[in-house]
């Protein structure tokens, strides 16, 4: 069986798993290591990394598919993945060989963390770097062995440019303070990285990104890579949503003195019209994609245009999900609101996505400008 299609497979052969550890993992404020066994097990930690090191590398609409599927089953489940995945596949690609060898030569490696550069990493200029820093919203970071930590390097060749080092996770100190409405088994904690000294070998340059191994997929842009990624959550969590109200309206679902939503005229058309608009922007999301793989595969940078739409779709992915779940949240009645309730979690999960600062309001104000200048004459 062709890989890409297999590692889709094997996430559908885990959702009762998902089913059994979902509630665990809410209650945990965590992945369970049940969870992260399973998803161990089937291999799918390694789908974003290169071949050489022992990954699947597979192309970046299989990589959509397969977070999309897994947060369809659970987002928080979906978005801890998405997460772990993400790192092993930067990092992979991104460090020099000699952390590559040493990093993933451990099968069960698993790596989470803040890429984002808000730590201190001093260039030594003796092959190290110096790095501390106090981060906020690790997800996935209760399950990983090493440990991403950002920030902008003060010395050397590199001064002013936003890096991320890695660092055994033993070396960070776990706040263990993730206790949100939304999203609540991510296990998304803060933690703290004391001062430390870390090889340059160990880091890749997140402002510049560049693979050091892999195939197209893992040379494509660092920020629009991770708009996917975020973006196929959204999408999986969404796609739920619309499964439940479908399975409320087949259940025979009806207030009182009112027909069954199946005979009423405003649910049907407002159906249609979310559902639509959710196949459209996947469908945007996809075209998206293939270009900015068709950019890596001949080497090219994306244009400000095409970075600007990344942007403006992965907001616009959010919005649009962001609708879709209150309306099946609204018309499940009851069904939203009783425990357990995947609607209800759904909403949940969905108000978490929004308040992530890669969909925020700048995702449309800032590049607004440069798409303004494609229907000038």
């Amino acid at each position: 069986m062709n890989q890409e299609v297999d590692l889709l497979q094997k996430v559908r052969d885990l959702e009762p798993i998902v089913e059994r550890e979902t509630l665990r993992c809410q209650e945990a404020h965590q992945m369970t290591p049940e969870m992260a066994d399973a998803l161990q097990g089937a291999g799918l930690f390694w789908m974003n990394v290169p071949q050489e090191l022992g990954g699947f590398d597979v192309h970046p609409r299989t990589r959509v598919e397969v977070i999309e599927e897994l947060s369809r089953q659970d987002g928080s489940i979906g978005w801890t993945y998405m997460a772990i995945a993400g790192y092993m596949g930067y990092v992979s690609c991104g460090v020099e060989d000699e952390a590559a060898k040493n990093i993933f030569s451990d099968p069960e490696v698993k790596i989470a963390g803040m890429a984002n550069p808000v730590g201190t990493i001093i260039d030594k200029e003796d092959g190290t770097f110096q790095v501390h820093g106090n981060y906020k919203f690790g997800s996935g970071v209760p399950q990983a062995d090493w440990i991403a930590v950002g920030g902008f390097v003060q010395g050397g060749p590199n001064d002013g440019e936003s890096l991320c080092a890695v660092v055994p996770v033993a070396n960070a100190d776990l706040k263990g303070n993730w206790n949100p409405i939304g999203l609540i088994g991510t296990g998304s904690v803060d933690y703290d990285i004391p001062e430390q000294s870390v090889p340059t070998s160990y880091s890749f340059n997140v402002g510049n990104y560049q693979a050091r191994r892999g195939g197209p997929a893992g040379r494509m842009d660092f920020f629009s890579t991770a708009m996917i990624y975020h973006s196929a959550v959204c999408l999986g969590v969404t796609k739920r949503a619309l499964e439940e109200i479908v399975k409320v309206v087949d259940e025979g679902k009806k207030r009182p003195n009112a027909p069954h939503l199946r005979e009423q005229q405003l649910f049907l058309h407002d159906f249609a019209q979310h559902e639509g608009k959710f196949q459209a922007i996947r469908s945007r999301l996809m075209e998206q994609m293939e270009e900015a793989y068709a950019a890596a595969q001949n080497g090219d940078a994306l244009t400000e245009v095409q970075a600007g739409r990344f942007r403006q779709t992965a907001s616009i992915i959010h919005r649009i999900g962001m609708d879709a779940i209150e309306f099946a949240y609204f018309w499940g009645g009851s069904a939203s609101l009783r425990q357990p309730t995947v609607l209800g979690r759904c909403m949940l999960d969905m108000h978490a996505l929004n308040n992530h600062i890669l969909v925020d309001a700048t995702n449309f104000t800032d590049p607004a400008l440069i798409l303004m200048g494609e229907y000038r004459r």
